[in-house]
């Protein structure tokens, strides 16, 4: 999920939304639910000012790393539907929260903690590295 403090407050929908994700939306392509668990795991979700719009937008670290260890782990998953599926993530808690009628109450929390960011700020994010992130992705892939 997210350290954001606009994230916290709609945990419930993040959480809701995963099991409906899993359950009913994968697999997408390449993407089942055990190669989705992982590249979520390095993913952060960012709420992202479109100029007219704001949206929840998903940020994976290190997606080429991670696309080679499920691939090492004998999981073939292609770039384009991973990014993919995070993108239908973010999609659908995007229209949960706005469903539950948090929108409002998420944008104004994320302006008061300075957390909106610009699609220039998630362009360079990509390339970030939590090094910490990456030791438990190979954990759950090859163990201990």
């Amino acid at each position: 999920m997210s350290d954001y403090q606009w994230a916290k407050l709609v945990q419930r929908e993040y959480y809701e939304t995963d099991t409906h994700f899993i359950r009913e939306v994968l697999p997408m392509g390449s993407v089942d639910g055990s190669s989705f668990g992982l590249i979520a795991d390095a993913t952060h979700y960012r709420l992202v000012d479109e100029g007219e719009e704001i949206h929840i937008r998903p940020q994976v670290a290190e997606l080429k790393g991670i696309i080679k260890s499920l691939g090492q782990g004998g999981m073939s998953v292609s770039e384009g539907d991973a990014v993919a599926s995070v993108q239908r993530f973010a999609e659908l808690w995007e229209e949960r929260i706005r469903s539950a009628e948090k929108w409002d109450q998420v944008i104004e929390t994320a302006r008061e903690a300075d957390e909106i960011s610009t699609p220039d700020d998630l362009a360079v994010g990509n390339g970030e590295v939590d090094k910490g992130m990456l030791g438990r992705l190979k954990r759950r892939l090859f163990g201990d």
